[in-house]
């Protein structure tokens, strides 16, 4: 499992679901791009500093992937790894099921992601390439519908080979607390969570936030870029995720808002949606199968920090219908993203593809 951005906290999740199930016996691989003392850092940053480092992440990744795949006999292999397509011979050996939040395709054509999509011979690879890698898996595990109708028209995969399952929110963890409406002459809260503060939009929250009089607004960013805090602006770093902070901070806020330029899914947003908020996204990746527009939130462009602004404003001027959101919002987490549903759904899923018990074990589980 790829340890980057969303896809951390969506193993994290998972895991304690494949432990527990009585019918599996599970070899967990984590695949870093970065390993600190690593020799192949050591090559990059002792003897190549002045080249870019992305290529040897890309070895780190395939050697991680590597080792994770030697570590026993699979009867079934579950990855999202995005160095898959360097070596898919074991991918066709065994039954697999590829987990994904998009496709190249699409974040080529993503702002925020790509500078633009590929051109020649570059994109003509590249497509082969992952084409390869969708067609060696035993079925595809998508996270939206825009991610499962990119395998299926882009690629060129077999609908009935592609799965729609979003990764779910454990909602007992994030339920909302006790939530009064604020008086009228309160500051409102606004929450914005984003590792990748530019892309995530975070420059243009900003640009409106200082059109608003002195106080008018708190906003709390929870981020590891380094942002500048000023007297209604504070800035959280090295929050984990599921922490109890980070919960906290989603109980105090009013609403909540991602405005991306580029984004695949926003697992931020369906905990900010279990945790009973108004949610404000922009028009990117799979937001439609996030958010109900006009009911639980709204989606704006990307981008536009005016109709960021209106959206948000619209929010806390007005209460009693960001309650009733809020409310919208924890009724879809429940229908939608219930990670006891999802990581059933997707251990079903890899059952339903294993192969042989390749290792007989007590209890009768098997690898």
């Amino acid at each position: 499992m790829d340890q980057v951005a969303g896809h951390v906290t969506v193993a994290k999740n998972l895991r304690p679901f494949a432990e527990a199930d009585p019918d599996l016996a599970v070899s967990w691989g984590e695949v870093h791009y970065h390993l600190d003392g690593g020799r192949i850092e050591w090559v990059h940053d002792r003897l190549v500093p002045f080249t870019p480092a992305h290529p040897f992440g890309v070895v780190r990744g395939i050697v991680e992937q590597g080792r994770a795949l030697r570590a026993a006999p699979y009867d079934v292999i579950f990855t999202n790894t995005a160095v898959a397509h360097y070596d898919i011979g074991p991918l066709r050996r065994t039954p697999t099921m590829l987990d994904f939040d998009s496709t190249p395709v699409q974040l080529d054509a993503m702002e925020g992601y790509s500078a633009g999509p590929d051109r020649g011979w570059v994109a003509t690879v590249k497509l082969r390439a992952m084409r390869r890698l969708f067609s060696a898996a035993s079925l595809n595990q998508a996270w939206s519908t825009w991610a499962g109708d990119s395998v299926i028209h882009d690629y060129g995969i077999a609908p009935d080979r592609v799965v729609i399952n979003p990764p779910g929110v454990d909602l007992a963890a994030w339920a909302p607390g006790v939530r009064s409406i604020r008086p009228g002459d309160a500051p409102g809260r606004v929450l914005f969570v984003g590792a990748d503060f530019d892309r995530k939009g975070g420059r243009d929250l900003l640009e409106w936030h200082r059109s608003l009089p002195d106080g008018s607004v708190r906003l709390d960013i929870v981020t590891r870029t380094e942002v500048e805090p000023s007297p209604s602006v504070f800035v959280h770093r090295g929050l984990t995720a599921n922490s109890p902070a980070l919960r906290a901070l989603y109980r105090d806020a009013d609403v909540f808002v991602l405005p991306s330029h580029g984004e695949c899914f926003g697992i931020a947003t369906i905990e900010a949606m279990a945790s009973a908020l108004p949610v404000v996204v922009t028009d990117v990746g799979g937001t439609a199968d996030i958010v109900d527009h006009g009911d639980n939130g709204f989606i704006v462009p990307a981008g536009s920090p005016r109709e960021l602004g209106a959206a948000l404003t619209t929010i806390l001027a007005d209460p009693l219908r960001a309650r009733h959101m809020g409310l919208r919002s924890r009724e879809l987490a429940e229908e939608r993203f219930d990670l006891e549903v999802s990581a059933r759904r997707t251990l079903d899923h890899l059952k339903s593809i294993a192969g042989p018990p390749s290792i007989t074990r007590a209890g009768g589980a098997t690898s």
